[in-house]
């Protein structure tokens, strides 16, 4: 077997072998984390809040790149399609949800900037759930 063979050779093995884990962006990584971290803190409690809520006076900022603004969509933390909890993102007027990972990249960054106040505001109901 010649050497250019040989290394094409290698190269199919490797090539067949390789891992089909998709490639995660920064973003994605920061969603994911923030996931696994309420999941490890056993939080099942479904959340959603208009993301204009989240940051009153600031209702009119555009909100993934569009047309849209931050009023026509919400943030949810759910129990999605019933395969365990995660975030998700709807648009309010269609009633169109997305999981928050499989969102286009601009509205996965419009987000993650939102996450701790909405991780704050499913605390707040988790403690009035409680004292109740």
């Amino acid at each position: 077997m010649s050497n250019e063979n040989l290394k094409n050779a290698i190269e199919d093995i490797m090539n067949k072998n390789k891992v089909n884990a998709p490639k995660r962006s920064f973003d994605d990584k920061k969603i994911l984390q923030y996931e696994s971290d309420l999941l490890s803190s056993n939080v099942k409690i479904e959340h959603s809040i208009c993301i204009a809520d989240l940051f009153p006076g600031e209702e009119s900022h555009s909100f993934g790149g569009g047309d849209f603004t931050r009023v026509d969509y919400a943030l949810s933390w759910q129990n999605w399609q019933e395969q365990g909890f995660r975030f998700t993102l709807t648009n309010i007027k269609y009633s169109n949800s997305k999981l928050l990972i499989e969102c286009p990249t601009q509205f996965k960054k419009d987000t993650i900037t939102l996450l701790p106040a909405f991780i704050e505001s499913l605390a707040n109901k988790a403690n009035q759930l409680m004292n109740k």
